[in-house]
């Protein structure tokens, strides 16, 4: 090992001190350099010789090759800089039998604007250490994790549908040891010598929950990141991931996989809206399917705007033997291109509506700020939608604000110094499109008083091993972290990502001061609080600002696995749609019927029972309760669930029963949802509201048995026929004519004598209605039926 230090034109090597020539100074003037070269940092010690140098070092502004890399310590006559090996700039070289690391200590003298040339010349200082190649390990790059290769910290899946969770690291000093814990137990280790792991998850209910990837290096390096396994809402499908390409000829759209890790084609079957064309390509980060704008039955529209080309990527769920997967629907994925001026550019739906004028609340600032005097402040106004060109502008007691105001796009920044009293005042953003709607945001700005702060920008979210804490600069835009310093009761548990919108902190769960009560045998409390400290000159102290403290919590709920203890953070209570019964069931006579009441959340213990006109029928302690009965006509009507923690937080789930009086006739639109079209009659039930519904044992059809259902799935069961056919009945008059028709669900069973006896459970009825049209060119006797 050796070090250099490299000083204009002079260049001495394996030493460690130095004589620098600073030739632009009228007389020479020397410096002391000194280089120590470590197994993780270089350090940089420089003395400066010259009395000239010595009386300008407070006024030096001194930093390696990036400018956010400062010296740890400075006076009249030293300083010490230090770096590792990968940062502040530092460049390295492989040679045949050396790794050689440089980089430069540059001083330069501070100027303000009554001084705009500086007398002092700049102060270069390069320097460099070599490293015998072989033993390159102990200077590798640091162990990082590659977050383009790793699964997202919240990965979203359908209950019995399994994901590939995937952690991936780089760097690090060979070799790296890495493993992904769930529930205190390794269940997947890194393969062949790589380092990364994957893990396929989500097939059973303990599957759900934190998966913890962790890595060590050779130094003993470590690193963690956590995966969050969550079940789907089935209301929703995130649109993150979706990416739409449009070319002269024609449109591509690409699914990012990490985003849909779920959407395997293993598990599903996936085309257009022509079931000839399927993704072109797969792999395990991206699904891309690409189409003509003339071919797998594109949608072509004229619009105002142009013509749009439509088209669905549509995802239908492939039945598994002995695999059950509950209420997975069919996943669309619609995509567009419009052709505007010669050029092709992809639009969302969202543009179509285009979307009225309003203000993004979450992205402006609150109605009420509080700050404190003197410290600046920025006020922020986000509008979306309109018609464009949208003209933003502030005003203060009816008179445009100009000093401070930065429009960009459809945001305006507006920053207000509030060293005088007549700032504290009402504000208005008002927002004007092109076709002169008018919408506004007022935003009063008042003086705090030294306890006036409250928690309303403060976002608390509680993991497994840590504590994530957010300040909104929004509620707080007094709190700049280059004035104050902020950190937990612990001083060194302090900021470690701020930007103009957040400030964020993290804490280990045991550490940075929190305190830990264990509130009963289920739950564990965290106690600790944010602490914004003005950072004062020296000699200099403020005394109309104190120290200002935003207090926080978090519970835990206290389970075992493997015999070790395991911490699961407490989410509000509520109901998981996904696996309780529908809202509304359909239930024929004496089939047992199980209710089902699932709760998610909640602090432990957790009361849950299931009551029928104020009487309860079933009570158990948890967070699952089912009742199973045979339904008779005095069974039918409304179910109550409910569930109640430990702090008395209520959640009801209702389940109103209907059981049809006349021989399982149904009536009803929520039974069967009909579409109606010029050629076809589309008939759909919800299985999830025919919870007793078994397609292997009981037959369905419609009124022609010839009828069977065109679609099947756990989630849906689907006919589609031509208007008017398999048995439908005809009911004409002068203007309209209806076409009505049944599903018939049939049970066969063995009666007297063995023999074959089939028993009707449920009729559902749906119908059509279209009116009739005489057409000039047609006579009387021959018309137009038209939805």
């Amino acid at each position: 090992m050796s070090a250099g230090v490299l000083c204009g034109k002079w260049v001495l090597f394996f030493t460690l001190f130095l004589l620098c020539d600073v030739s632009s100074l009228e007389e020479q003037r020397y410096i002391d350099s000194h280089v120590t070269c470590a197994d993780d940092f270089i350090e940089l010690g420089i003395k400066f010789k010259s009395h000239l140098w010595q009386s300008l070092s407070s006024r030096l502004e001194m930093h390696l090759a990036e400018k956010y890399c400062k010296p740890f310590f400075a006076n009249n006559s030293h300083v010490f800089i230090r770096t590792s090996h990968y940062e502040c700039g530092t460049k390295f070289k492989v040679t045949q039998n050396h790794v050689i690391f440089t980089n430069t200590f540059i001083a330069r003298e501070e100027t303000g604007p009554k001084q705009l040339v500086s007398h002092i010349p700049d102060l270069d200082v390069g320097f460099r250490c070599t490293y015998n190649r072989n033993k390159i390990l102990h200077v590798s790059a640091s162990l990082q994790l590659n977050k383009l290769r790793s699964s997202p910290k919240e990965v979203r899946t359908y209950y019995g549908l399994p994901v590939e969770l995937r952690c991936t690291f780089e760097y690090g000093a060979y070799p790296v040891q890495a493993v992904i814990s769930h529930k205190g137990k390794v269940v997947a280790r890194q393969q062949n010598g790589t380092q990364a792991i994957t893990l396929t998850a989500g097939q059973k209910n303990d599957d759900f929950g934190v998966y913890t990837c962790q890595a060590e290096d050779a130094n003993h390096k470590k690193i963690t990141y956590e995966i969050q396994l969550k079940k789907i809402d089935i209301s929703t499908i995130l649109m993150a991931g979706k990416q739409i390409t449009c070319t002269h000829d024609d449109m591509q759209l690409t699914l990012d996989r990490l985003t849909y890790p779920w959407l395997h084609p293993k598990y599903f079957d996936m085309h257009l809206l022509d079931s000839k064309c399927r993704p072109y390509h797969v792999n395990f980060t991206h699904i891309i399917v690409k189409t003509k704008y003339v071919n797998c039955k594109t949608v072509k529209r004229n619009s105002p705007s142009g013509v749009t080309y439509r088209n669905t990527l549509i995802a239908l769920l492939r039945p598994q033997p002995g695999t059950i997967i509950t209420r997975v629907p069919d996943v669309l994925f619609p995509f567009q291109c419009q052709p505007h001026h010669g050029k092709l550019s992809s639009i969302s739906s969202k543009d179509i509506p285009k979307e009225p004028l309003t203000v993004d609340k979450s992205k402006s600032s609150p109605p009420v700020v509080k700050t404190y005097k003197g410290f600046d402040v920025r006020l922020v106004c986000t509008f979306k939608g309109g018609n464009p060109p949208v003209n933003i502008k502030l005003t203060r007691r009816g008179k445009r604000v100009i000093r401070g105001v930065v429009v960009r796009g459809t945001v305006l920044y507006a920053t207000i110094k509030t060293t005088h009293t007549k700032v504290f005042s009402s504000y208005e953003c008002i927002a004007t499109d092109s076709k002169a709607r008018k919408i506004k945001h007022k935003i009063h700005l008042r003086k705090a008083g030294p306890r006036d702060m409250k928690s309303d920008g403060l976002t608390v979210k509680c993991r497994t091993n840590t504590i994530d804490i957010s300040l909104s600069r929004l509620v707080y835009p007094w709190l700049q972290p280059e004035k104050f310093h902020i950190s937990l009761v612990q001083l060194n548990c302090n900021t470690y990502n701020a930007t103009d919108m957040i400030i964020r902190i993290q804490a280990p769960l045991f550490s940075c001061g929190t305190r830990t009560v264990r509130r009963n045998k289920f739950v564990l409390e965290s106690r600790n609080v944010v602490i914004a400290r003005v950072r004062r000159a020296k000699g200099f102290r403020v005394t109309y600002l104190p120290d200002v403290y935003f207090p926080f919590l978090c519970r835990h709920e206290i389970t075992r696995s493997a015999g070790k203890p395991v911490f699961k953070p407490l989410e509000p209570l509520s109901t998981d749609l996904l696996l309780s019964s529908a809202h509304t069931i359909f239930a024929p006579l004496g089939i047992p019927i199980k209710l089902k009441c699932f709760f998610h959340g909640g602090e432990p213990p957790i009361q849950v029972s299931i009551s029928r006109r104020n009487v309860v029928i079933a009570r158990a302690q948890g967070r699952v309760l089912s009742y199973v009965l045979k339904p008779q006509f005095q069974d039918s009507g409304r179910y109550l669930c409910q569930a109640t923690d430990a702090r008395k937080q209520t959640e009801r789930h209702v389940i109103k029963m209907k059981i049809p009086a006349r021989r399982g006739v149904i009536f009803d639109e929520e039974a069967a949802m009909t579409k109606c079209d010029s050629q076809f009659t589309t008939v759909t039930l919800h299985r999830s509201r025919f919870p007793w519904l078994d397609i292997a044992r009981m037959h369905i059809h419609l009124n022609d048995p010839l009828c069977k259902p065109s679609h099947v799935d756990n989630e849906h069961v689907r006919f589609k026929i031509p208007v008017g056919s398999c048995g439908s009945r005809h009911i004409r008059s002068p203007t309209e004519v209806t076409f009505t028709n049944r599903v018939l669900i049939l049970e066969e069973s063995r009666g007297s004598y063995k023999e074959k006896e089939v028993k009707t459970l449920m009729k559902v009825y749906f119908l059509c209605r279209y009116r009739r049209i005489n057409s000039r060119n047609e006579s009387v006797s021959e018309r137009r039926l038209l939805k």
